[in-house]
């Protein structure tokens, strides 16, 4: 029995099983790719740009609700709306009339608040932010292909969580993460956050500065 097994040993050693290969995240290429995102996600915020965060889970809701309202920036957790960004003036001038046409068409009240409602749902978090974003930060990136294809042929800057299945050439700042975790997720975000806080900051301090330099002379 032994001696049958040392020979199975022997062809195994020249002939190794293969097995399924598995790609692993590095946790170096993570922190370095998130050091570069967030110095970006701060260059940004101090020069006064808009960041626009992405996912298209309902469960991002109170994630995104909690950017916009800690730092004032804009949001898109539904569905991807094809256009959304390329053709924002076609999109302010539909906002600003899609209501009147509601009220002035013949049905009931009940219809019409759910008209109204559905309407504005679709764009919750971008409606009152209707300018071309400096940055687009991607939560999972691997189902928002068309966002990033629509960002790309803009030319805006992205950065985006990205899984070893995907191709991250398309991510201008690419971060080699697990998009899927709500946990990883909760925890980036509040980084961008942090680091957005921090350029504003910056922002006031030199606004300040300068404006005190005007009223000297």
């Amino acid at each position: 029995m032994s001696k049958k097994f040392n020979i199975l040993k022997q062809k195994n050693s020249h002939n190794p099983v293969r097995l399924t290969k598995k790609l692993v995240i590095n946790p170096q290429h993570t922190l370095i790719g998130l050091k570069r995102a967030l110095k970006l996600v701060k260059h940004i915020s101090r020069n006064g740009g808009t960041i626009l965060l992405v996912g298209n889970n309902i469960k991002y809701r109170p994630l995104m609700q909690s950017y916009n309202l800690d730092v004032g920036q804009p949001y898109m957790y539904r569905s991807w709306i094809n256009g959304l960004l390329s053709n924002d003036t076609l999109l302010k001038d539909h906002l600003m009339k899609y209501g009147f046409k509601i009220d002035r068409a013949p049905m009931s009240d009940w219809l019409r608040r759910n008209k109204v409602s559905d309407f504005l749902m679709k764009y919750e978090g971008y409606v009152n932010c209707l300018k071309k974003p400096s940055l687009v930060i991607f939560l999972n990136t691997s189902r928002l292909s068309d966002a990033l294809d629509e960002v790309n042929s803009l030319n805006i800057p992205s950065i985006g969580l990205a899984t070893t299945s995907m191709d991250i050439s398309k991510l201008s700042h690419p971060i080699p993460s697990n998009d899927q975790s709500l946990k990883t997720l909760t925890t980036f975000v509040e980084l961008v956050k942090q680091s957005i806080k921090e350029g504003s900051k910056e922002r006031n301090t030199i606004l300040k500065y300068m404006n005190q330099k005007i009223s000297k002379k």
